[in-house]
């Protein structure tokens, strides 16, 4: 048991730097996944059809079906809803993007409180503020 609470104390100490990133990481992490998957169906064809006939047993002409139908249900869901053309909801994700890439600045810049829970105000967030003002 001592082993266990060791181990798990040198990799509290070892990821303690990266728990503030960790939600931008499993956000973005998220999102390469499907990407991923979807540029590799296309890119890789051969390859999938390869993997299913071989290692999943599906016969070679379904196997063609299952893929030619999962691209173009992916395609028909973008076009159904509207989002491949719509620039509102593109700009929408973009806004949703730099969001996320100023948090992400943030968290870089963002230096430790000498005083943990307490509200500071630098020069720097003065300045800030005067302009949004």
């Amino acid at each position: 048991m001592d082993k266990v609470e060791n181990y798990s104390s040198k990799a509290e100490e070892i990821l303690h730097p990266l728990k503030p990133y960790v939600s931008a990481i499993a956000r973005f992490l998220i999102v390469v996944t499907f990407l991923e998957d979807s540029f590799r169906i296309v890119f890789q064809w051969e390859d999938q059809i390869w993997y299913l006939s071989k290692y999943r047993g599906m016969p070679w002409e379904i196997t063609h079906l299952f893929l030619a139908l999962n691209v173009i249900i992916m395609v028909a869901q973008s076009i159904r809803y509207g989002l491949i053309f719509d620039l509102n909801f593109f700009l929408r994700n973009l806004s949703v993007i730099g969001g996320l890439f100023m948090v992400l600045s943030e968290a870089f810049a963002k230096k430790k409180s000498p005083f943990p829970g307490l509200p500071q105000l630098s020069e720097n967030d003065r300045k800030k503020y005067l302009q949004l003002a």
